[in-house]
């Protein structure tokens, strides 16, 4: 439903490796608005005053988002790790800054709920 209503793009076929930086910057785009949609749709299931409701949602959001940057980034997890150690580190550090905010986001709205 969430999907629909913010207009959230629906990838189904995994697109090829972006072999330009024009082509690139075109994947970060679809990517990082993916992401910020499904914060929002985060965001909004987190007043839902049923514990652990929110838990359950990011993790199936985390599960999507990573499957769909995947997808529109044109890798898999095997070739990931097929790649060198240089370009692994990178791909790793910028998940993990992505993940990182995310998770951020999350434990701040919780604390003010507490609050």
């Amino acid at each position: 439903v969430g999907n629909k209503v913010l207009n959230i793009e629906d990838i189904k076929n995994k697109s090829s490796i972006p072999t330009t930086n024009i082509e690139l910057d075109e994947r970060r785009k679809r990517a990082q608005a993916i992401v910020r949609k499904k914060s929002v749709l985060s965001s909004s299931v987190s007043i839902v005053p049923i514990p652990g409701l929110d838990f359950g949602v990011d993790i199936k959001l985390m599960r999507d988002i990573i499957e769909a940057v995947n997808k529109i980034y044109g890798l898999d997890h095997k070739q990931v790790n097929s790649m060198r150690e240089d370009v692994k580190e990178r791909i790793f550090t910028a998940a993990a800054i992505q993940g990182s905010q995310f998770v951020g986001r999350k434990v701040s709205n919780a604390i003010l709920k507490v609050v």
